[in-house]
């Protein structure tokens, strides 16, 4: 076969690949749509504006997260959803494509707007994040009702200006109520490994909703304009408790619940005299109530992560991202204590850079931190999950194996000397170096008695045999049956 066929044939396997997944995508797409679509019609108090549309916010936040599925895959998967949604329930043709086109113009403009953001104000994760989506909704919106206005003089006896801004308001709302739950959903790996990380569950944790659905309880009950604030504390309790999706969550089933209650005209009858004025005011009105506990939702996401760098600093070398001294001692007598109460064996192994002085003063310290990084790295992907890792000194490294006797300790070890020695380390000049690693293994029967500092001592005396003895090997020692 010619060079330019095996070409030609592997560019048309691509493009058939990447057109199943486009089709997949996009046929996704356009149910979640029209799914969408249909609970906001189905949602509509009167003429042609449903109190809750979800497909606009949804389709702006699956964008925003998905830039790929743009073009041409979403808009036309978006289309389609939209007129499936309007035929079917027996809207017009020229009225359905004029408001397919409204939704449209607002979850793209949304779109739009949102590239311009970093990441971490895309998962409003920035003290102004909130900021910035008020602001791209509130766009949104208005760009929307001008596309849409002039549809209420010719098909809802409506004047261009109140046609404006119910729709406006409208799209603010569901936009600001539904946009912060697309953007802050985990992925099911995230979540799932959440869920395996906290098995246990603390009750207490539901103070803050319970005390949300008495609240709510409490303001329908009154049924008085002011009750509509009664919510808001434990709301604000529920933001400073729970993460951003949860705040996001359950601020937008409270503000969707009072919105449709509103719009069937059961709550605030006074309301009801000039009906689509006051719900305009409403709509506008709760979907800046639900500014509040998503800022402090945000605002407290954003201190706990930085509490977290602060700690991760406090804990772990700078360079390697190895635990530190102090943090790999802590933690190591807690595993040893633990060890104590259950009998188990306990392993540590410590590993030195072989000739490192050397590397440093041929190839400059620059090169010799890029060696200390890599070394980190294979070790890491050579340890278990439960193991501990630390850099306990220049270019040295310990490792604590809880559960884990003489030969479990022997094979990891092999593996870690392995993985430095076979595959060659890459120096900022693009140019390679081999380098090997001694390694000291203690294995004990933890014992009341057994110290950090003497299982420490133990391995760093086998390391120092192996650097003896000609290097890049390991020296074990075991104390009690193995």
């Amino acid at each position: 076969m010619r060079v330019s066929d095996s070409k030609a044939t592997s560019s048309g396997l691509f493009c058939r690949i990447y057109q199943s997944i486009a089709w997949e995508e996009g046929t996704w797409l356009t149910l979640l749509i029209f799914l969408a679509a249909l609970f906001g019609i189905y949602t509509r108090p009167f003429g042609f504006l449903a109190a809750l549309w979800p497909a606009n916010a949804l389709l702006m936040g699956i964008l925003i997260r998905n830039p790929r599925l743009a073009f041409p895959t979403g808009l036309f998967a978006a289309i389609v959803g939209f007129l499936a949604a309007d035929f079917i329930t027996g809207g017009g043709f020229i009225l359905t494509l004029w408001l397919t086109v409204a939704n449209l113009t607002s979850a793209y403009t949304g779109f739009f707007l949102f590239r311009r953001l970093s990441r971490n104000d895309l998962r409003l994760k920035q003290p102004l994040s909130i900021l910035h989506l008020f602001i791209a909704c509130l766009v949104s919106g208005m760009a929307a009702g001008l596309v849409s206005c002039y549809s209420g003089p010719l098909y809802f006896k409506q004047d261009i200006q109140a046609s404006f801004v119910l729709w406006s308001t409208t799209e603010f709302a569901n936009s600001i109520l539904l946009l912060p739950l697309v953007l802050t959903v985990p992925s099911f790996k995230r979540l799932f490994g959440h869920l395996r990380r906290n098995r246990s569950f603390e009750w207490s944790k539901l103070i803050p909703a319970i005390a949300l659905m008495i609240s709510v309880i409490i303001s329908l009950a009154v049924n008085v304009p002011a009750a509509i604030a009664f919510p808001l504390p434990a709301l604000l309790w529920c933001a400073l408790s729970y993460s951003l999706f949860t705040t996001a969550l359950l601020t937008m089933l409270l503000c969707w619940t009072k919105m449709m209650i509103t719009d069937a005209d059961l709550l605030f009858p006074p309301l009801a005299g000039d009906y689509k004025n006051a719900v305009s005011s409403l709509r506008l009105g709760v979907a800046v109530y639900a500014l509040g506990p998503l800022t402090v939702a945000s605002i407290s996401l954003s201190r706990n992560e930085f509490v977290k760098e602060l700690e991760f600093m406090a804990n772990h070398d700078f360079l390697t991202k190895a635990l530190a001294r102090g943090a790999f001692t802590r933690d190591g007598n807690t595993l040893l204590n633990k060890a104590k109460k259950t009998g188990e064996r306990i392993s540590i192994l410590i590993l030195d850079i072989d000739h490192f002085k050397a590397i440093n003063d041929r190839y400059g310290h620059a090169a010799g931190d890029s060696i200390l990084v890599q070394v980190a790295e294979r070790v890491n992907e050579n340890i278990r999950g439960e193991d501990l890792f630390g850099r306990i000194g220049g270019e040295e490294f310990a490792i604590i194996l809880p559960q884990a006797n003489l030969d479990e300790a022997q094979k990891m070890a092999s593996r870690i000397l392995r993985a430095i020695a076979d595959q060659p380390l890459l120096l900022e000049s693009d140019s390679d170096l081999r380098i090997t690693v001694s390694i000291g293994l203690a294995s004990y029967a933890a014992s009341p008695e057994l110290t950090l500092e003497e299982l420490m001592k133990t391995a760093d005396a086998a390391l120092y045999k192996a650097k003896e003895t000609g290097r890049n090997r390991i020296v074990n020692v075991s104390y009690a049956p193995a």
